[in-house]
């Protein structure tokens, strides 16, 4: 348990005890916050809402959201991802309506949170409409959405084109990236797509090699796979326990 008896922190405080903590000890700060002189603070509140919206407690995080006179654009985004990656569409929707500027990261919150709930095919239509309202992809982390978004539906040919866009955008060199697009290609039974980018990759981590590995044996390829395990150790990749 959290005790404040011997010293109450100030505001600053309180921000980077809710940011450091998890679900439970967010509430315990949070309970503390509330009866402490600071209690109406709008920074601690941004803190809060984002805390909660990752801790996949979006309704507790929406009540500090609508309490806050303060809403910038991440705490707008953290809600929408919070309810989006909990399969709550609907409001995750409706907060998307409300936001005040629909930027990339807006847009990535929706279409990230749809997919990790298993909703790939609306977040393609979302991916659709976020490149047909203009929006410039700055962040690759949409794009890694979608590649994941291919896979989870093991859409080959949806997948290729996906993975057309990502090269010419300029992305392809971005590590999770590419661990995506490894991933995919695997998923969708193209083991050699997935070796072809395997192999062109500047720098592997254990994803990616796992990715590979995981491929390959799938495909009756356990020769193959044990020898990628060897290759993965003397380089350095240490595995997953």
């Amino acid at each position: 348990m959290l005790s404040f008896d011997r010293l109450l922190p100030d505001d600053f405080g309180f921000s980077s005890l809710v940011k450091a903590c998890g679900s439970l000890g967010g509430k315990q700060v949070h309970g503390n916050f509330l009866v402490s002189p600071f209690f109406d603070d709008d920074v601690v509140k941004l803190s809060l809402v984002d805390m909660y919206a990752k801790c996949g407690l979006p309704d507790n995080g929406r009540l500090v959201l609508d309490s806050n006179k303060l809403k910038n654009m991440a705490s707008w985004t953290a809600m929408i991802y919070g309810y989006a990656r909990k399969g709550r569409k609907e409001e995750a929707l409706e907060l998307f309506s409300r936001v005040p500027v629909k930027d990339l990261f807006a847009w990535t919150a929706l279409i990230s949170g749809l997919v990790q709930s298993g909703d790939a095919v609306d977040a393609f239509g979302l991916f659709v409409e976020m490149r047909r309202k203009g929006i410039s992809i700055i962040d690759p982390l949409v794009l890694s959405s979608i590649v994941g978004a291919s896979a989870n539906l093991a859409m080959l040919e949806l997948g290729k084109q996906v993975h057309g866009f990502v090269i010419r955008l300029g992305h392809e060199s971005c590590v999770f990236i590419s661990n995506d697009l490894v991933d995919m290609y695997a998923k969708c039974s193209d083991i050699l797509a997935a070796r072809d980018v395997f192999s062109r990759m500047s720098r592997r981590d254990i994803v990616s090699s796992t990715s590979i590995m995981v491929g390959a044996a799938q495909h009756g390829q356990a020769e193959e796979a044990l020898s990628l395990f060897d290759k993965m150790v003397l380089s350095g990749v240490k595995p997953m326990k």
